[in-house]
């Protein structure tokens, strides 16, 4: 399914500045002075961003967009409860920054993705 304009246009934004954090989280802990990042953590950003690019470069994006706003909101959620806290900062080296940009980030996704859809009916319905 072809998604409208407003969506394809966030997940590029989004996308691209996941490929950028992806990009210098490879050099370095930490990303744009506020984010931490591991090799871990870069390489799911760069793919996530390369996709992101791509379906939203072919107008493909709203169920990408769905994938990553889950995958988003259930990294930021599992690093904001304070049992799961020290898991998911070993593994990804997320901060606190991190997990409340991944929430509102993901929310945003899946914001976007319900928007596309009434959009989408409203438009068919003539």
């Amino acid at each position: 399914m072809k998604s409208g304009s407003l969506i394809n246009q966030y997940v590029l934004l989004l996308s691209i500045f996941l490929l950028a954090q992806g990009i210098w989280g490879l050099f370095s802990e930490t990303v744009f002075a506020l984010l931490t990042s591991n090799l871990t953590h870069a390489i799911i950003h760069i793919s996530l961003g390369t996709t992101g690019i791509v379906l939203a470069i072919r107008h493909r994006a709203y169920q990408f967009s769905i994938f990553l706003g889950i995958v988003l909101l259930v990294a930021g959620i599992l690093y904001l409860v304070p049992a799961t806290t020290p898991i998911v900062a070993s593994l990804l080296n997320l901060n606190n920054m991190g997990a409340v940009i991944n929430v509102l980030a993901g929310s945003f996704a899946l914001l976007a993705a319900a928007a596309d859809d009434v959009f989408i009916i409203e438009k068919s319905k003539g």
